[in-house]
């Protein structure tokens, strides 16, 4: 019998670890998976590592709820910024009126339309996936403020997100800094920290405000690259890079416990 849909793969992979495989695929999936002891094994440390995530994360998920996560909260934001796409809209249309390009007020109207409909986490791991492909290739100019400056640095990224960020040491995961950069994100700003292996292979965070909620990191892996994404205290976080699973579990792993006592240390 063939396979539906095609040759498993590792997309197959991880949604078995997570549990997301499609029910036409899942009796295929299981039996490669059961027929391989050294990738069942692999795998089986992805759930141990998932599952001790989550452990992690669970005071957060049983803590009371914010005031400014509320559902009235959140609804009174999401109206302020729908009202202000509605703005954005008339103008395009008395752009277009004008006789403005058709292809220019197409770009203006679907842009915030498409991020909408985007789930937050993947938003996020969207956009952390094109600032490191945009800048992990700089050999030139990297970033805007060098590991020299690493006291300036977490102090220039809080004061411009507005949330006390330490920059995480990863020197023991076997990663130096080599620095970081403020990036828009969408209609809130955003960071870049920037590390590099003894192979050259570098490795980035991205934080993004305006996030809402809190949730555990997830494995996503977007336009070749490997990103582990989570949210909390109105960030999104995303730890980005060309790394198998395993290894930037490890990293994410070290990154989050250092967020983690940052933000502990200011409650």
């Amino acid at each position: 019998m063939s396979e539906p849909g095609g040759p498993i793969g590792e997309d197959d992979l991880q949604a078995y670890v997570d549990g997301r495989v499609a029910p036409s695929r899942l009796a295929f999936v299981e039996d490669f998976v059961h027929g391989n002891p050294a990738l069942e094994n692999r795998l089986a440390a992805y759930r141990s590592h998932r599952d001790q995530l989550a452990a992690r994360l669970r005071h957060r998920a049983e803590a009371p709820i914010p005031a400014r996560l509320r559902i009235a909260a959140i609804a009174a934001h999401r109206n302020r910024r729908h009202r202000a796409l509605l703005g954005r809209v008339a103008a395009a249309c008395l752009i277009f009126t004008a006789g403005a390009g058709t292809g220019w007020l197409a770009n203006a109207m679907s842009g915030p339309a498409q991020q909408a409909a985007m789930s937050a986490p993947d938003q996020v791991a969207q956009l952390a996936v094109a600032a490191h492909r945009l800048f992990v290739s700089d050999a030139a100019h990297p970033v805007e403020v060098g590991a020299e400056r690493g006291d300036h640095l977490a102090n220039w990224i809080s004061t411009r997100l507005n949330h006390v960020l330490p920059v995480p040491d990863l020197s023991a995961n076997g990663f130096r800094l080599i620095g970081g950069r403020i990036l828009p994100g969408g209609e809130d700003a955003a960071a870049q920290i920037m590390y590099e292996d003894a192979q050259h292979q570098r490795l980035t965070i991205y934080i993004k405000t305006g996030e809402t909620g809190t949730s555990r990191p997830e494995f996503i892996s977007h336009a070749g690259v490997s990103t582990f994404v989570w949210r909390d205290d109105g960030c999104g976080y995303a730890i980005a890079g060309k790394f198998d699973r395993a290894r930037l579990g490890q990293v994410s792993d070290a990154a989050f416990e250092q967020m983690e006592a940052a933000e502990d240390s200011k409650s």
